[in-house]
């Protein structure tokens, strides 16, 4: 625990200074924070730190523009032939029919859909039928 002195200084635990880097002379800043204070070492700029950020900025939007190009031939909704309503339609049948959870209901209602009628999944029952999807778990062993 911190004492205030009458001058309202406060003397930071040297464990906190330690973990956080803070020395005898370094600026802090102080925060209000609601209930709270918080108080927040003040951290110097190195010289070129912003060309460094810069740099690491033009890296990271580059590579998400090769993400973005990669999914450029995934279909919009408009093309894949089914609206997120008819999905959710075909999905809310699974709990009734399969008695599958709401989540695996999308994941055989996407299957049925598309007519993935083998999957490989150790989440739904092996060799079980559900509807025109017949599940396969690959950790199986033969008997």
């Amino acid at each position: 625990m911190a004492k205030v002195t009458s001058k309202l200084q406060l003397t930071l635990p040297k464990a906190i200074a330690d973990r956080h880097g803070i020395r005898p002379g370094d600026e802090v800043t102080v925060v209000s924070a609601g209930e709270a204070i918080r108080i927040l070492p003040a951290r110097q700029r190195q010289p070129g730190d912003t060309q460094r950020r810069l740099t690491l900025f033009d890296q990271a939007t580059a590579r998400q523009m090769e993400r973005n190009a990669a999914h450029a031939g995934v279909p919009s909704q408009a093309d894949r032939g089914w609206t997120r309503e008819e999905l959710a339609r075909t999905a809310l049948r699974g709990p009734l029919a399969h008695q599958l959870s709401w989540f695996d209901a999308h994941l055989w209602a996407y299957r049925e859909h598309y007519g993935l009628a083998e999957p490989l999944s150790e989440d739904f029952q092996h060799g079980r039928i559900y509807g025109t999807v017949q599940v396969r778990d690959p950790f199986r062993t033969a008997a």
